[in-house]
């Protein structure tokens, strides 16, 4: 019996006494960022006659901007960089640098025959090897297509007429070289026969000697005229260019995008600078 009573008693003292007040759940410490995200959606729909007003100015703006903007068209060619026994017969950062020069950028505005104040510079055009290849790509721009296709077909031109020049080098170069090694044939063949009758060991020595020269230019003659033919390459026209349809620049529909997207902004930017300030005269 006095078991169960201290039982009774551990369970009364468990329970809780009214005298003492419960426990509350705590508040989601999201509710306060709730009534916030409320607040800005308020704000922006009671401000959203500005924001419209900004995003339409800003659309408008651009649209008219754009249509006034002079236009340019754009023409490309691709040209194969000629090779110099694997290697080829000029990078891009050196063609680069031949065509800012302003003897180049001279000679290019003789072979289009402009007049001086349509004289062109280097931002009418751009050269770029294609991935890793030797493939140049050569990109002219203008404010008409015909200019633009003018302008590529000139830089084109030269820089053919460039790598024609080195390669045309090159070949000379291996011509000498494969000369002297047939002269050098003609003059051990001759060696050798004229010891073809000898008897004594040190003239076989010698001819033995010429023999190995001999086929030691041989092998030399072979590999030069080899690299010659198969491992000289000239530059060519991979791609040749065309007259462009139509424009790269303005784009109208880009410029209006990117508008309408600022405008968007600056616009929710005004309806809760509005509002700020317009409590702070409360």
């Amino acid at each position: 019996m006095e078991n169960q009573n201290n039982h009774n008693i551990h369970l009364n003292q468990n329970r809780p006494r009214p005298d003492f007040p419960q426990p509350q759940k705590p508040v989601f410490e999201h509710d306060e960022d709730e009534i916030d995200l409320r607040d800005y959606i308020n704000i922006i729909l009671k401000r959203k006659i500005g924001i419209i007003a900004v995003f339409l100015v800003a659309i408008i703006v651009a649209g008219v901007v754009s249509v006034f903007l002079p236009k340019t068209f754009e023409s490309t060619a691709i040209i194969k960089i000629g090779k110099v026994q694997e290697k080829i017969l000029e990078t891009v950062d050196e063609i680069n640098a031949v065509f800012s020069s302003e003897t180049t950028l001279n000679e290019i505005n003789q072979k289009l025959e402009l007049l001086p104040e349509e004289k062109i510079t280097s931002k009418n055009f751009k050269t770029s090897l294609i991935g890793k290849s030797n493939l140049l790509e050569i990109k002219g721009f203008a404010e008409t297509p015909e200019k633009a296709l003018a302008v590529v077909n000139a830089v084109g031109e030269i820089l053919l007429e460039r790598h024609q020049k080195l390669f045309t080098s090159v070949q000379e170069n291996f011509d000498a070289e494969i000369a002297r090694l047939n002269h050098d044939i003609a003059q051990y063949e001759t060696e050798i026969n004229s010891r073809l009758n000898t008897q004594s060991e040190a003239q076989g020595l010698i001819t033995q000697s010429y023999i190995n020269l001999l086929s030691k230019t041989k092998e030399q003659k072979v590999l030069k005229e080899y690299k010659k033919i198969y491992q000289t390459i000239p530059s060519t026209i991979e791609i040749p260019s065309v007259l462009p349809k139509s424009k790269v620049s303005p784009n109208i529909k880009q410029n209006i995008i990117i508008a309408g997207i600022l405008g968007l902004f600056i616009g929710i930017f005004y309806a809760f600078g509005a509002e700020y300030f317009s409590k702070e005269k409360v």
